[in-house]
């Protein structure tokens, strides 16, 4: 029987727990992308998106941390950056033409032993993708490839650390 591992919703500061999609026009400030939003808390689709990659990894039994499953672990997680960067100040929104963002994605992650309630290891992941183009389709899909790149390499460590089947 394979171990059973629950997902806790990532811990995020309110600038990333929200629908709307964020952007730094410049290294000290913080901004939001106009009339674009994720289908859901940023969080709250991250966890999602675990589920469905340990899921499709079909090596353990995996849940919500509300679904009341008796896991043997949990997997806890913070997104630290989940933005688009503008090099040079440049935004969409300002007047000067803009080129295509960078997205940077780090989240830490902690495995937790449930019935020993220790702390077995933590990582911090961290990837940035060039957007293609500074359209909203380019923006998200840059967004996808480093989530999906964040998301893999949590995965496989979490599989590595975890005990054998």
């Amino acid at each position: 029987m394979p171990w059973q591992l629950s997902i806790a919703v990532p811990d995020a500061p309110a600038s990333i727990d929200t629908i709307r999609i964020a952007l730094n026009p410049t290294a000290s400030t913080l901004d939001y992308y106009a009339d674009a939003a994720w289908p859901d808390r940023t969080p709250v689709l991250v966890q999602s998106l675990l589920i469905e990659a340990f899921g499709a990894a079909n090596r353990v039994a995996v849940a919500r941390d509300t679904d009341g499953l008796l896991a043997d672990y949990m997997l806890r997680t913070e997104l630290r950056e989940f933005q688009a960067r503008y090099a040079g100040g440049a935004a969409p929104n300002s007047d000067q033409p803009a080129s295509p963002p960078e997205i940077s994605i780090r989240i830490d992650a902690r495995l937790v032993a449930v019935s020993e309630r220790r702390v077995v290891e933590n990582i911090s992941v961290s990837h940035s993708v060039q957007a293609r183009s500074n359209e909203m389709n380019g923006i998200v899909a840059a967004f996808d490839e480093a989530l999906g790149a964040a998301l893999a390499e949590i995965v496989n460590w979490t599989l590595a650390e975890a005990p054998e089947e």
